[in-house]
């Protein structure tokens, strides 16, 4: 056995390096697939600030079409509907319609979104328009009881196709779409609306 390790002694090395390779190629393999997993798992863990800024974005959708929006003096007239320049604190990020687009768009499951951005073409709803650099609302039937934006207690538990939040003695369910969570459930509505 000596002589034939003597022998071959060059294949024997060449066998044990390709080993060696093998083994600390399938370990670094294994090592970056794990710190992937963990950037996912990261990337997708789900905070109380995130579930905040889910509610405060779907306090503010709603309040975009049924809350008393304030207003500036300023006005343009267009036929026979007058619109006013917007000028609430509360939407101090919201500055074209566009905005309004993608805060429903990243708020809400895709169905719901288009269904809340065509509610903004119906009378019944504020209804904004540009001019200029200045977003203008022309006020539908505001609402005179809309809820204010409280943040009680919040728990999340996971569900089989997401996360279920229980939220100021209400829940409602959110899951990941395009890779943000977004929920179906409108969570502040006019106290006078019968839908």
């Amino acid at each position: 056995m000596r002589n034939f390790i003597k022998k071959n002694k060059k294949i024997f090395l060449i066998t044990l390096i390709v080993i060696i390779v093998i083994i600390c190629s399938i370990l670094i393999a294994i090592g970056i697939l794990n710190k992937n997993e963990k950037e996912v798992e990261a990337n997708n863990a789900l905070t109380t600030n995130d579930i905040k800024n889910l509610i405060r974005n779907n306090y503010l959708s709603m309040y975009l079409l049924e809350g008393d929006i304030k207003i500036t003096d300023s006005y343009m007239t267009i036929g026979e509907d007058t619109y006013y320049i917007v000028e609430d604190p509360l939407l101090e990020s919201i500055n074209s319609i566009s905005d309004i687009s993608d805060l429903i768009e990243n708020t809400f499951f895709e169905g719901r979104a288009a269904t809340l951005i065509e509610e903004l073409t119906n009378e019944k709803y504020n209804q904004y328009i540009m001019g200029g650099d200045y977003l203008y609302v022309k006020k539908g039937n505001v609402c005179k009881n809309f809820p204010t934006i409280t943040y009680g207690d919040i728990m999340q538990k996971e569900v089989e196709d997401g996360i279920w939040i229980d939220y100021n003695d209400a829940g409602f369910k959110i899951i990941q779409e395009d890779g943000k969570w977004k929920t179906g459930a409108v969570i502040y509505k006019c106290k006078d609306s019968t839908e």
